[in-house]
């Protein structure tokens, strides 16, 4: 028998990066799972309800991601190849830079 972890507000707040009103709004909508009660003045989430709404949410974001990009090349391919351009001329002022100081 595996014993459940019990997670309070402020770890919730953590794991998720969300804050206290939007998750008991989402709670309360059903998008987001409910807290328990632990006491008369306390709730806790069960911590593996909270980790596989996190799992959804990624698992969610990767196939729209998925979805968004096909038909469309790679990135470099996307950007003419020219990736990484930035910081060649960030380089080439540096040196140019330098090559200015021993004139």
């Amino acid at each position: 028998m595996e014993i459940e972890t019990f997670w309070r507000l402020p770890e919730v707040e953590r794991r998720t990066g969300l804050r206290r009103a939007y998750i008991y709004q989402q709670a309360r909508l059903g998008n987001f799972p409910r807290p328990l009660k632990i006491g008369v003045r306390a709730s806790a989430w069960r911590a593996s309800e909270i980790v596989g709404w996190i799992e959804s949410r990624i698992a969610a974001a990767g196939s729209s991601k998925d979805e968004s990009r096909k038909g469309q090349g790679t990135q470099r391919e996307s950007h003419g190849g020219r990736r990484g351009d930035y910081a060649a001329r960030q380089s080439n002022k540096a040196d140019g830079a330098e090559r200015g100081t021993d004139d």
